[in-house]
């Protein structure tokens, strides 16, 4: 076996686990959201889903709070509460039974647990 076969075999094992490493991050992200209790008193919609983002932005006159997500769009929220910059959080959003993502609104948030 040459070194490029012995370096492509453990570069491809690498980007493998980092995939199945992220796959485990992402469930337990989205189960952290939630507590079970909280989860068992709330029905959920098809039309929610979790999204990770960044505060980029607070504004504690407006109580206003800016997050942005891997894609680099921005969410607000309200209510600043203890969130800093450079904080990780969980949004829980609604997109609305629409395709566009223009109108989703976020209808909770939550510190990443992960990040902690």
């Amino acid at each position: 076996m040459t070194k490029a076969t012995k370096r492509n075999l453990i570069k491809g094992l690498i980007i493998g686990v980092a995939r199945v490493a992220g796959v485990v991050v992402s469930t337990i992200a989205g189960c952290a959201f939630l507590t079970l209790q909280e989860h068992a008193s709330t029905e959920t919609t098809p039309t929610e889903y979790i999204l990770r983002a960044e505060v980029v932005r607070v504004d504690p006159l407006e109580d206003c709070v800016a997050c942005e997500d891997i894609n680099s769009e921005v969410w607000e929220f309200y209510e600043v509460n203890d969130f800093q910059l450079g904080d990780f959080v969980l949004l829980l959003m609604d997109d609305n039974a629409t395709e566009i993502i223009y109108d989703d609104e976020v209808l909770d948030v939550r510190f990443d647990p992960l990040t902690y």
